[in-house]
């Protein structure tokens, strides 16, 4: 008897020790030492929040997918390169003594807090970059002591890879519609009127093109010219959001008049509206004469709120005017 209690006993502690450890096992994707920043399994992370002064970021997890500030679909691109950052970061070495108190200033006047979230356990840490060497520092929550960090490989600050900028994680697409879904596209040139165009299925595998300055109704069309056209729509990306300081220019376009404005309308509810701006570069110091860059232009897009930076060569195949499309014998 006293032989079966002690077998009993000797199970009951093993299988306590076996629980404890999966446990520890399950619960490993946060290590919570000092120096504990990177997280290996970034799979199993629900949310992450971000902040930086008055702003703030949140991406959560939903379908298996990320999704920021519970309303934008993000970039692929810019959560993976993300999720191997908190993977492959690593502490160099602790503060110098020398700059503990400057760095601890620097944190608590300019840095980026960072929540990380999976099931019931989470973390906290700050991300600071030191103004004179450059370098990125990193300090758990409810601690003041600071860590060197860096990447294998990556020449750059750790610092620059905790970006608290909405317009970074959200897609650059400019336009995205299956051609046989479009159910008209407008072309509008501000300086040119006569070139503003409507274009519209009229028919099957027919097209109608109306001039917006006469009203003027055309369907003798090349087709194949039409249909190239229309396919340039299935994607379409521009260069990124506009940064802080380009955003101080927004109001100023709202109440300009766009050089270009195209306008996408599908039958499956896909709508977009975009206005295109000239980007004035600076005076020329000799002529004082101010051009135009012939590479970038300016953005209006989401009812106007949002300021993007657009590539020339990403949307010429769609700055098409009117007699563009019109048979040969048909033109003027």
């Amino acid at each position: 008897m006293n032989r079966i209690f002690y077998y009993i006993l000797v199970l009951l502690v093993l299988l306590s020790a076996l629980l404890w450890f999966l446990a520890r096992d399950h619960d490993r994707t946060f290590d919570r030492g000092l120096t504990d920043f990177a997280v290996q399994e970034t799979g199993r992370l629900e949310r992450i929040i971000m902040e930086e002064g008055d702003k703030r970021l949140e991406l959560k997890k939903k379908n298996g997918k990320w999704i920021l500030n519970g309303i934008f679909e993000t970039r692929e691109e810019a959560v993976e390169q993300f999720l191997q950052t908190l993977q492959r970061i690593r502490v160099k070495s602790p503060s110098p003594v020398s700059l503990r108190e400057e760095l601890l200033a620097g944190f608590s006047n300019s840095s980026v807090k960072v929540l990380l979230c999976t099931g019931r356990r989470s973390k906290i840490f700050f991300v600071h970059e030191h103004d004179l060497s450059n370098e990125a520092y990193m300090m758990m929550e409810n601690s003041d002591q600071p860590f060197a960090v860096d990447i294998y490989g990556y020449r750059g600050s750790v610092y620059n890879l905790f970006v608290v900028d909405e317009g970074y994680w959200r897609p650059n697409t400019l336009f995205s519609a299956d051609p046989s879904d479009i159910a008209f596209v407008r072309v509008e040139f501000s300086g040119e009127p006569a070139h503003s165009f409507q274009l519209e299925p009229a028919g099957r595998n027919n097209f109608e093109l109306t001039r917006l300055s006469s009203g003027e109704k055309i369907e003798s069309l090349n087709d194949s010219i039409v249909a190239v056209f229309l396919s340039n729509f299935y994607f379409i990306p521009f260069q990124r959001y506009a940064n802080e300081e380009e955003r101080q220019k927004a109001d100023s376009l709202r109440n300009a008049r766009p050089e270009y404005k195209i306008t996408l309308n599908a039958e499956n509810g896909y709508f977009r509206d975009v206005k295109l701006f000239r980007v004035t570069l600076s005076a020329d110091p000799q002529t004082g004469e101010r051009q135009t860059d012939p590479f970038m232009l300016y953005g209006l897009v989401n009812n106007d709120e949002d300021m993007i930076i657009v590539r020339y060569t990403d949307v010429d195949l769609i700055l098409r005017r009117a007699d563009y499309f019109l048979r040969r014998e048909d033109s003027p």
